[in-house]
């Protein structure tokens, strides 16, 4: 398994971390990625994120110190703000979705993640600062991996599962105001530190750092219910499929409310809301969903045309887009594949290819040519705009 060789460079095997750690406590991955920190360019990405918190679709915050209060401030953000807010050493720059805007830190994912489904993974946020940057002592609700690229980061923790109800109301931030921490320890060049949900977390960063958190999509059980049933709803109503729910036998005897017509109530909410197959393609939809989908570019018909004709002449691999998302679902005949919030149905021999670009988001050329449902999924994906163009994909490589 390639995609967790880098577990053999710690002390905690990954057999040991899934059993023991994973959703459950806190972990320490020393040294677990210092090879791949020297080989990633922390200064051109540094000069990537400077550019892109200028953008409408990069999601940016900037945090600034005075005594023992922190101002949020949300982007996008100027060149010169930012060089002026980071002047100030205690100041810190947080930048979202990186990995749909720098290759590099999408190759990540794909090369040293690939233990997590990617449809899993929610994004890779870069944290910026010097000497004393913070942004207070917090928790969150997803598992985060936190990767330390550049400089110093002094890390305080716990291994609790904290609430809402703890968080400071009367600040910008998600802020634990009574945070008794039980683990300490100064993440350098390529040391990982693992944190389940609800685990409290307090990072201070020592001069020029530069952590990458690697967060998980993890919906809680209210927004999924809240999500699928508006769906239901707005589904039922287009196709004025609204039964009446009491059809029951009048008592004029009787009344109270029956345990019997609580009963046909109860059956008939389930059979409204309980369908296993319509759940499985809303879930696929839903996960794949983008947070920003104004990235993706759809191509235009022509341009489909000549790039199939490029990549067939140079036998160039089709790689997905930095921000596409993807999944499938292999249980029903046709296969369900679900691409940035949108179902496909398709042939079962297109299965492959699937996998292929979800373990490593490309497919070499001669898996596509020569086979028609190959080729017709291969123009779906570059019609919707999940198919780099051989200009990117050039400079990308």
């Amino acid at each position: 398994m390639s995609e967790v060789s880098w577990f053999e460079n710690t002390e905690l095997s990954y057999a040991e971390f899934m059993l023991n750690n994973w959703r459950k406590r806190p972990a320490v991955f020393e040294k677990g990625l210092e090879s791949i920190s020297q080989k990633l360019s922390s200064e051109l990405i540094y000069n990537t994120i400077i550019d892109i918190s200028s953008s409408d679709y990069v999601e940016s915050r900037m945090i600034q110190q005075a005594t023992d209060k922190y101002h949020l401030a949300f982007g996008p953000f100027s060149k010169n703000e930012i060089s002026t807010t980071l002047s100030n050493a205690r100041n810190m720059l947080m930048v979202q979705g990186t990995d749909q805007h720098i290759p590099s830190l999408s190759e990540l994912l794909t090369n040293q993640f690939g233990f997590l489904p990617r449809w899993r993974i929610e994004d890779i946020m870069i944290t910026i600062g010097g000497s004393g940057a913070s942004c207070g002592p917090h928790f969150d609700h997803y598992d985060v991996f936190l990767f330390q690229l550049r400089g110093e980061k002094h890390w305080q923790w716990d291994a609790r599962r904290h609430e809402d109800e703890e968080l400071d109301l009367d600040s910008d931030l998600r802020l634990l105001p009574s945070f008794d921490p039980e683990f300490s320890q100064t993440m350098g060049l390529g040391d990982v530190l693992y944190l389940p949900p609800g685990a409290g977390h307090w990072g201070i960063a020592g001069p020029d750092s530069m952590t990458l958190s690697i967060g998980i999509r993890n919906p809680t059980m209210v927004e999924l219910v809240s999500n699928y049933t508006d769906e239901l709803l707005d589904d039922h109503l287009a196709a004025k499929d609204n039964p009446r729910t009491l059809d029951d036998t009048l008592d004029p005897s009787n009344n109270a409310l029956s345990g019997a017509m609580i009963d046909e109530l109860h059956t008939r909410y389930l059979s409204f809301v309980s369908n296993r197959e319509r759940m499985s393609h809303w879930f696929g939809r839903y996960m794949t969903e983008l947070k920003e989908p104004d990235l993706i570019r759809p191509m235009e018909q022509s341009v489909v045309e000549h790039e199939l004709a490029a990549h067939r002449l140079e036998d160039a691999p089709f790689r997905l887009t930095l921000p596409s998302r993807i999944t499938h679902q292999d249980e029903f005949e046709p296969l369900q594949f679900f691409l940035n919030g949108e179902m496909f149905s398709l042939d079962l021999t297109c299965i492959d290819i699937i996998n292929q670009l979800s373990r490593t988001r490309e497919v070499a050329a001669k898996e596509i040519f020569g086979r028609e449902e190959s080729l017709m999924l291969m123009k779906s994906l570059m019609l919707n705009g999940a198919i780099q163009s051989m200009g990117a994909a050039q400079e990308c490589a």
